[in-house]
């Protein structure tokens, strides 16, 4: 038996589920009914239409063997973790994104895509999926990507069955993001781009845990993930939203075992006195403010008893177009990494960020940065002295 308790931000909620056995029923039943008006196809008709052309069999990264298209022209991700991925990866063939993005956001989106149509989401909270809209725009495939459990196939392939269309699951682990690209990349017909992002997620993963690995435990600098309006939510150890803090050698202070896995979970100032991080990091979600700020930190009656704050060693997470550490936990991590290393053992490291940052935007997001928006990409991000600084350049 499946279990209930999901990592919050990859399964399907259940509301998108009856919006689309609502609007199946309603379609069989306007079948049924039969008109002497002839009426135009409707998107269940169009899917169907589609299914005739040349196919081919994939295996996707489940092992489940299912029929697509021999060109697949147009893909469609259920969740941010997906569409993310689908940009970097293909944008020429993304039908819309899963939520809107604002305008300073869509600064740091490649002009042709910036007006694609918002869709909705099948995952996470905030559900705003239509499968009405979805078959409309009739996708080749869609792409679910995240989790890959059980429960995560089973919905999959009711949407599948139910929609005509085909659905592949793609691990959305970080580690295997290489794989990942691989895969996608066969099924779009993107193999050369493919391998070049691959090998950048292979160069990343390997050389962050080089430097991980070379830090002694008593020397691994504790940090705490301070999210929410007033900074007092967080992702505990466990939770897929904070494995990148476990990847590049960091030590979670929020080690909450009644969590069970789960993220944003409130804690008090009692909890935060004792745990007393080296670091902190403010986390960004999109459609919210930053509620705590490094000069707030540092004015406030108790947070200013922190040794991090203290230190100066508050920083706050990079966001634009997306965010670096989670939410979506998708490859916008890939950059999160190098940044996390380049705060936490600077001495390690051998790229400078503001560079590296122009690099992975290029690569994945399709734009040329220029110095302005480095500068406010990285606003607060860095330490203010050393080699990667906050210093315009």
């Amino acid at each position: 038996m499946c279990s209930t308790n999901h990592p919050q931000g990859y399964r399907m909620t259940l509301v998108a589920w009856v919006t689309l056995a609502v609007s199946l029923l309603a379609a069989g039943i306007a079948e049924c009914q039969g008109t002497t008006n002839e009426a135009p196809a409707s998107p269940l008709d169009v899917a169907t239409t589609t299914s005739t052309r040349a196919t081919r069999t994939v295996r996707d990264m489940v092992g489940r063997v299912v029929p697509i298209p021999q060109d697949v022209k147009k893909a469609f991700a259920t969740s941010a973790v997906g569409t993310v991925f689908l940009y970097t990866l293909a944008p020429e063939k993304m039908v819309g994104w899963t939520s809107p993005l604002g305008e300073e956001e869509l600064g740091f989106i490649a002009e042709p895509y910036r007006q694609l149509p918002v869709l909705g989401s099948w995952f996470g909270k905030g559900n705003t999926s239509s499968l009405e809209e979805l078959l409309r725009v009739g996708p080749d495939v869609v792409l679910s990507m995240g989790t890959t459990d059980d429960y995560s196939v089973s919905l999959s392939e009711r949407l599948q069955q139910q929609a005509h269309i085909p659905v592949l699951l793609v691990d959305g682990r970080l580690d295997q993001t290489a794989e990942a690209y691989e895969f996608v990349g066969r099924v779009l017909g993107a193999e050369e781009r493919a391998e070049k992002l691959a090998r950048y997620c292979r160069d990343t993963l390997a050389e962050i845990r080089r430097i991980a690995a070379s830090i002694p435990e008593n020397a691994r600098v504790r940090i705490y993930y301070a999210e929410g309006p007033d900074g007092l939510e967080t992702d505990p150890r466990g939770s897929l939203h904070a494995e990148i803090f476990d990847i590049v050698g960091a030590v979670n202070v929020a080690d909450i075992r009644s969590a069970g896995g789960k993220g944003r979970v409130r804690v008090s100032f009692e909890q935060l006195l004792a745990w007393n991080p080296d670091v902190i990091i403010i986390g960004f979600e999109r459609g919210e403010e930053f509620g705590v700020s490094p000069e707030l930190l540092a004015n406030h009656p108790v947070w200013g008893n922190l040794d991090a704050v203290k230190n100066k060693r508050v920083y706050t997470t990079p966001h634009l177009p997306f965010n670096w550490l989670d939410r979506p936990p998708s490859v916008n991590r890939l950059i999160g990494l190098r940044w996390l290393a380049t705060i936490l053992y600077p001495e390690k490291c051998s790229w400078e960020m503001r560079e590296e940052t122009r690099r992975f935007y290029a690569d994945f997001y399709h734009v040329q940065l220029t110095d302005a928006q480095v500068t406010k990409i990285l606003q607060s991000a860095l330490p203010t002295s050393g080699k990667n600084t906050n210093a315009q350049r």
